[in-house]
């Protein structure tokens, strides 16, 4: 983590999230999935939003982009 910026006070981190054990031909399709990682967890830090799927009979397997 940075320390935090001594105009706004904002505390920076970088987040690293790997994918393993995909292989190398299913890595392209593995990435629209990411979309349902990266916003909610925007909305969650930045905004204390929770935007995570809470139903399941609404998911990736089902067909929607939320799971």
């Amino acid at each position: 983590m940075s320390p935090p910026n001594a105009v706004s006070g904002i505390i920076a981190a970088d987040l690293t999230l790997p994918t393993t054990g995909i292989a190398p031909g299913d890595h392209d399709g593995m990435l629209p999935g990411w979309l349902n990682v990266l916003p909610p967890l925007k909305a969650a830090v930045d905004f204390g939003i929770d935007l995570r799927n809470h139903d399941a009979a609404r998911s990736w397997g089902q067909g929607f982009v939320n799971g």
